[in-house]
């Protein structure tokens, strides 16, 4: 049984490596498109996780394929790359023992939602999709497409395109209020 600690701890590494990862691109300047991550948001998670929860999370779910090149792992921390040509880290401190409480959330559990009627299952929710990867060009500096004959290249960016624009109005009309991430 899953619990809402471990649910939170995911997310926390979930956060920490995407935000590692977007550093990565920034500081290497392969993307001229990504912002630069904001490492401070970080700080308020120092203490929320203990070294074993972090370690295992990172090791099975979010970096099984290794990460000695971005993150070391210490007793009581772990130093995250945020820019390797800048020699610059995060240090997370680990909780000791208990984790201090993690910060507030903005979401709810499902638990915690109101009844929703039987026509607009969704009413009341909120619905980001992003349909993620770029098409054009980049699409094929990214290795995003691929082409079956001569027929035009199928890229990666107008697939999930498509999908937004079939599924927000199934959304919406289940009740959701749906947004994009990428116009």
């Amino acid at each position: 049984m899953i619990i809402e600690r471990e649910v939170q701890m995911v997310r926390c590494v979930l956060l920490l490596f995407a935000l590692f990862n977007l550093g990565r691109l920034s500081a290497a300047e392969i993307s001229p498109l990504a912002d630069k991550p904001r490492w401070p948001t970080l700080e308020r998670y120092q203490e929320t996780i203990t070294r074993d929860d972090f370690t295992r999370l990172l090791q099975n779910v979010y970096a099984t394929r290794g990460y000695d090149d971005l993150i070391q792992i210490n007793e009581d921390s772990a130093r995250i790359v945020e820019d390797a040509a800048a020699q610059m880290f995060l240090t997370l401190q680990f909780a000791k023992e208990t984790p201090r409480k993690l910060p507030a959330h903005y979401w709810r559990r499902i638990d915690k939602l109101q009844r929703a009627s039987a026509k607009q299952p969704l009413s009341g929710l909120n619905v980001t999709l992003d349909p993620g990867h770029l098409g054009g060009r980049w699409a094929k500096m990214e290795e995003r497409w691929f082409r079956v004959d001569d027929k035009p290249p199928v890229e990666e960016g107008e697939l999930t395109w498509r999908v937004v624009k079939i599924l927000a109005p199934k959304l919406r009309a289940l009740g959701a209020k749906v947004a994009t991430a990428k116009l």
